[in-house]
């Protein structure tokens, strides 16, 4: 698999994250109704632009936007992990904090991805 490939196949992750998480938000934060519906479109909507943007900007070897990514995927990963477990440490166990903790966890794990896309010999090769 070459680097725009693995390129597409991590925006592509992206993609079903971002819906996933506007699944989630839609049906366990804001509860179902007309304005939550809205929001929840027009969250996905904009999540859906910034990652077919960053994707686009990817695939065109944009050497700034892969550091900034590497960058705010290392720090936001670590966040991720340091909620998960302040999340465990701190709260009663509740079915609500498993689904929080199960969510953040695939964020971290996203963030993780997209390290590893980034910094694979052939991806680098790409945007030198």
């Amino acid at each position: 698999m070459n680097a725009k490939e693995k390129i597409e196949k991590l925006t592509n992750a992206w993609y079903g994250f971002d819906l996933f998480s506007s699944i989630v938000s839609f049906v366990f934060v804001s509860g179902i109704g007309i304005f939550s519906a809205i929001f929840s479109a027009l969250g996905l909507a904009v999540s859906l632009l910034i990652t077919w943007w960053i994707g686009r900007n990817l695939q065109r070897k944009s050497g700034l936007q892969r550091t900034v990514l590497l960058v705010f995927s290392t720090l936001f990963m670590l966040l991720g992990m340091l909620s998960i477990g302040q999340s465990l440490w701190a709260a009663e166990w509740s079915l609500s904090l498993f689904g929080y903790v199960a969510w953040s966890s695939i964020g971290v794990y996203m963030y993780a991805k997209s390290i590893n896309v980034l910094t694979d010999k052939e991806v680098r090769a790409h945007f030198a």
